[in-house]
């Protein structure tokens, strides 16, 4: 008598349950579509298991730093001004509201009384007045620079959050996850009108991919937490503490070709006993590390001039393409000749995905504090004061007050 046989029961595909931690995201944002846009992203069914519903910061807008009050507040909230002098800040302009006075007229005049931080850098003239003035003296002739001050203030904010409520990275409200959302496709079609150009849509031969991809975490969620596993397993090697950890930069083609496959094979750290295809680390490049293996730095790059470095900035920005009215009227196509073609200036730059430790961040605070100038500053022929960026500054103060390998 033959036995007959019970059909299989069939398995249902399921999202991959997750072996480590959620991470934390911070986020900075003006609010509008971006912010409806990374709701959406962490939101999404392959992001959340992996990721908590990510918390904001607010972003501050250039309009703000127009006038002297609403630029020393954003100023203290980025935690740059000495207690002691917004307090006296605030106490002179609680008192003017309470005389129904509006005009900001006479306000610094309330830091008379108050003394000036010990230890203050700049000039002999910069270092006898109050943190409050000078910044204030400078910032008022900004004029475009105001944006970038904007952002530096916003992510000094973010900062101090991620550090007092242990957020595992900061993010720009700009960065895009590579993984398909119908909800998150509903928001950028809202804001762009309605209008659908199928752009960023997946075709029909691509579903079938879509369910084998549900198995696996988000590609952002794995190099995170590689990238910091190897941290931690550098600094138990070494007994040394990582204070800057970047997810994510940019830079000219150059200088990424440089780091790909120069500097990074070079300083990588490699990990013992581990899978060679997880991510590790390597050091933050610095413009000395082009001289270690022969290139020539190039592009008018004396030491750490801050003059050099925006001129070189500036250099790799505009030579990055030709004018095409001197091609029309030559008659011929483009000439490469000015075309950025070797690594220098500043290595990399952007801050739209990292996490900086409680000492690299104070480090960074009391650096700031004590000068003007590490924010602003001018040559003696220029009219206006540029902002130095917060990618610059960032990386280069906690290298100085650490080493370029922390």
């Amino acid at each position: 008598m033959n036995e007959s046989k019970t059909p299989p029961t069939p398995q249902l595909i399921t999202m991959k349950t997750p072996s480590r931690r959620k991470l934390k995201p911070l986020v900075i944002t003006l609010g509008s579509q971006r912010k409806a846009y990374i709701e959406s992203l962490f939101s999404d069914p392959k992001m959340k298991d992996y990721f908590h519903p990510p918390m904001f910061s607010p972003g501050v807008s250039s309009r703000e730093l127009r006038n002297c009050y609403s630029l020393l507040h954003n100023a203290s909230k980025a935690g740059i001004i000495p207690p002691h002098e917004w307090e006296a800040i605030r106490n002179a302009k609680e008192d003017m509201l309470s005389n129904n006075s509006g005009s900001n007229v006479g306000l610094l005049d309330s830091l008379n009384d108050v003394p000036v931080l010990e230890g203050r850098r700049g000039s002999t003239e910069d270092a006898k007045i109050h943190y409050c003035k000078e910044l204030w003296q400078k910032a008022k002739s900004i004029n475009r620079g105001r944006n970038v001050l904007a952002c530096s203030f916003a992510h000094l904010i973010a900062m101090k959050k991620l550090v007092d409520e242990d957020f595992d990275f900061i993010l720009e409200d700009n960065v895009r996850a590579p993984i398909s959302m119908s909800s998150v496709e509903k928001v950028l079609e809202e804001s762009n009108g309605g209008d659908d150009n199928d752009n960023g849509n997946d075709d029909g031969d691509n579903n079938d991919n879509n369910d084998n991809n549900d198995l696996r975490p988000p590609p952002c969620s794995e190099r995170i937490h590689e990238a910091l596993e190897a941290s931690q397993e550098w600094e138990k090697e070494h007994g040394k503490q990582c204070h800057l950890r970047y997810y994510g930069w940019l830079g000219s083609r150059p200088n990424l070709e440089w780091i790909i496959n120069t500097h990074c094979p070079r300083t990588r750290y490699k990990r013992k006993g581990k899978n060679q295809s997880l991510a590790s680390i390597f050091p933050f490049p610095v413009t000395s590390d082009f001289d270690c293996v022969g290139v020539d730095a190039a592009t008018d790059n004396d030491n750490d001039s801050d003059k050099n470095e925006t001129d070189n900035e500036n250099n790799n920005n505009n030579s990055s393409s030709v004018s095409e009215l001197d091609g029309k009227q030559n008659g011929e196509e483009m000439s490469d000749v000015n075309i950025h073609k070797k690594p220098g200036g500043t290595p990399i730059w952007g801050a739209y995905a990292y996490w900086v430790s409680k000492e690299g961040h104070r480090a960074l605070i009391d650096s700031l504090q004590k000068d003007v100038g590490s924010l602003l500053w001018k040559s003696k022929r220029m009219r206006c004061y540029i902002v130095k960026p917060i990618d610059k500054v960032m990386p280069r103060k906690i290298i100085a007050a650490f080493s370029s390998s922390s």
